[in-house]
C-alpha cells in the first residue's frame, strides 16, 4: 500500500469537514492545500523507496544505499514527466513500460494536484477541491504502482 500518511490525513480531514459541516468553505481550502503538499512529499518518498528496493535486488547493501541516495538527489519534482525521466535512467524500455500503462485521465488528475501544489507553495492559491485531492491520491497510487512494476 502506498501513501499511507496521505490517506490517513485525508480520512482525518474528511471526518473533521463532515463533523463541522465545513465543506465548500475556507477550512476545506486550507486542508486541501495541506493535503496537496503532503501528497507530493509522500509521492517523492515512495519513489525513492521503490528505487532503493530495486537496488536491493542483488543483495548488495551498498548498491541499495547508492540507489536511494542517487534517487534523492536526481528526483526533485514529483511531476509525472520527472517520474518517467527517472524510470528512463533504468533504460528507455523501463520508461516506455511506465508510460504505456498509464491512462491519460490518471495522469491528468495527478498532474492537476502537482500543479496546484506548486501554486500553493509559490503563488496564491488553488483550484482543486477536497474531492479532487482524493481522486489525485488514487491516481498517484496508480502511478506509483506502474513505476514499481516498470522497474520490476
Amino acid at each position: 500500500p502506498y501513501l499511507l500518511r496521505t490517506k490517513a490525513a485525508i480520512a482525518d480531514c474528511e471526518t473533521h469537514l463532515r463533523a463541522t459541516s465545513s465543506f465548500d468553505g475556507p477550512i476545506e481550502g486550507f486542508l486541501t492545500q495541506y493535503l496537496l503538499v503532503l501528497l507530493c512529499a509522500d509521492v517523492q518518498q515512495e519513489i525513492c523507496t521503490i528505487v532503493s528496493s530495486r537496488g536491493q535486488r542483488p543483495g548488495d547493501s551498498q548498491l541499495a544505499k547508492f540507489a536511494e541516495a542517487s534517487a534523492t538527489r536526481v528526483f526533485r519534482s514529483v511531476d509525472k514527466s520527472e517520474i518517467a525521466n527517472l524510470a528512463g535512467m533504468f533504460g528507455t524500455d523501463v520508461r516506455d513500460r511506465l508510460n504505456s500503462t498509464l491512462d491519460d485521465r490518471i495522469v491528468t488528475l495527478y498532474g492537476n494536484a502537482v500543479n496546484n501544489r506548486h501554486q500553493v507553495a509559490h503563488y496564491s492559491g488553488i483550484t482543486v477541491s477536497f474531492r479532487d485531492i482524493q481522486q489525485a491520491t488514487t491516481a498517484a497510487e496508480s502511478i506509483l504502482a506502474a513505476f514499481e512494476s516498470a522497474l520490476a
